[in-house]
């Protein structure tokens, strides 16, 4: 129920127009637990607060699977933001 049709009827980038806080979105190029990262390609560009990042290494967990990368980019993404 909760994957097939709660999470089937949300439109998640729609619901990114109503936020104004910066949104930080780390997606795996290789994350088979959720929709393929190309269902976010309308988010580029269309979204100013919203910063997507693909790990091109990792599946789910960019965090674990791509440490380094993701520390650098957050940590960046964050300096940006709070200026």
């Amino acid at each position: 129920h909760l994957w097939g049709e709660a999470f089937a009827q949300l439109n998640l980038i729609e619901s990114l127009k109503g936020f104004t806080k910066p949104i930080f979105l780390g997606l795996g190029r290789y994350d088979y637990l959720v929709g393929p990262v190309s269902l976010w390609d309308t988010v580029d560009g269309s979204q100013e607060n919203v910063k997507k990042v693909i790990f091109e290494k990792s599946g789910h967990n960019p965090m674990f699977e791509e440490p380094e990368l993701f520390e650098a980019i957050l940590t960046a993404w964050i300096h940006e933001t709070d200026s």
